[in-house]
């Protein structure tokens, strides 16, 4: 068993998060994790999210992945 730490990094609109105190990004397969606000232009409505996962990988059965 391997523990694999990936980051991850997601572009949305800044007014979606602008009050938000606590952000949960849901991936299509339903993982769900937190999400930290690295960076944000309010004129452009843009927010830049970071999403930090570690997962727990039988290295015989598949590779560490690399991206979310």
């Amino acid at each position: 068993m391997l523990l694999c730490c990936t980051v991850g990094h997601i572009i949305t609109n800044y007014h979606v998060i602008t009050d938000a105190s606590d952000i949960q990004v849901t991936f299509m397969g339903g993982a769900e994790y937190s999400a930290k606000v690295i960076g944000v232009d309010q004129d452009k409505d843009v927010a830049v999210l970071e999403v930090r996962c570690v997962l727990l990988v039988d290295w015989s059965q598949q590779p560490c992945p690399m991206a979310l």
